[in-house]
This record gives C-alpha cells, structure tokens and sequence, in this order.
C-alpha cells in the first residue's frame, strides 16, 4: 500500500511538474494503484474480493473525473465521496453476506485461509468479533472522508492532494491497530477458555 499511495504521488507531483493540468495529473495518480492491484490479481491468478474492492475504488474516482464538475475542488471532494462509499461499504457488509475484514483476512493470510472460514462458519463468537472490526474500518472511513473535505475546503489543489494522499494511512493506522489489539485480546480470551 505504501508504494501505491507512493506511486500515486510522485506520479501526480511529476505530471504536475511536466506540465499537466489538475485533471491530467489527478487521472495520472490513479494508475499506480490500479497497477499494483492488477498485479496482484495476475500473481495470486485469481480475483478475490481485496483486489476487486481496490480496483473498484479507483475506477469509481476515475468515473468519478467524467460527472459533473472538472474544477481541481470538485475533484477531491469526488474522492471524499468514494471514501465515504467504502466505508458506507464496510458497514453494510456488517448486515449483508460477510464483512469485509473477513474477506480481507482471506486474502492477507492465504495460508490461514481455510482455518477463517472454518471459524466463520462454526463460531459466533468470531463472527461476531469481525462484524465489530468491521465497523471500525467503516467509521474510520468516514472520518477519513470528513477529515478530506475540512482539507479540501482549507487548502490549494496541490496541497490538499498530497494531504488527502496521507490521510487514508492514518485511518488504516487507528484501524489496524484496533484490529490487531482486539484479535490478540481474542485469542487470549481463546486460550483461557480452553484452559479453564
């Protein structure tokens, strides 16, 4: 992920620096990450829900530059509204089907893959505990969304960019750190349960 937000970056600073107009260097930043995905779906060879959500993520905000408005504002406030999709995203998938940390942890550890869906068939417990996560994730998206449009409103193109860039780190920051704490509270509360 740090090299595609990275890559986003310096491909929008370096359009920016060529000549490019906002539009031009904003489309620019949205293949570096569309890239790594692909990649990533011709390496594993199959496409799995992290990878459709990151390709679709960024063919959103690429649609996105064609509706409405082209103003460098209306551009970044289009991503304050794709990132507020996704974490509406996460949410609902706390209702609907699975949650999304669920399919991301399929995903991120293939080797336990089979394990996860063992535990989210047969233990409430753990459907539970990601349904929970995953609204984490979700809030931490919105807030992000929100914090992006304070940014937008009070800064020039060029540097809301680079700041709306960061921000999507800090909201991954707040929420993996929750995750990882509440998975490792689990699996001591797991291994007491055992215990006893």
């Amino acid at each position: 992920m740090i090299a595609e937000v990275g890559g986003s970056l310096a491909a929008f600073y370096i359009a920016r620096a060529l000549g490019a107009d906002d539009l031009a260097a904003y489309l620019w930043a949205c293949l570096p990450p569309l890239i790594a995905a692909l990649l990533g779906v011709v390496r594993a060879r199959r496409l799995d829900a992290a990878s459709m959500t990151i390709v679709a993520f960024n063919l959103l905000s690429a649609a996105f530059v064609g509706i409405g408005s082209h103003s460098p504002d209306a551009l970044l406030y289009k991503d304050c509204v794709v990132t507020a999709v996704v974490g509406l995203t996460f949410l609902a998938t706390t209702r609907i089907g699975k949650p999304l940390t669920h399919l991301f942890a399929l995903r991120f550890r293939e080797n336990e893959s089979e394990r996860f869906e063992q535990l989210w068939a047969r233990e409430p417990r753990y459907r539970t505990l990601q349904r929970r996560i995953c609204v984490v994730w979700g809030v931490a998206f919105l807030v992000e969304a929100a914090a992006k449009t304070v940014v937008v409103a009070n800064m020039s193109f060029d540097a809301a960019y680079g700041v709306t860039q960061v921000l999507p780190f800090l909201a991954i920051a707040v929420a993996a750190a929750y995750t990882v704490r509440t998975a490792r509270s689990a699996r001591r509360a797991g291994s007491a349960a055992r215990i006893s």
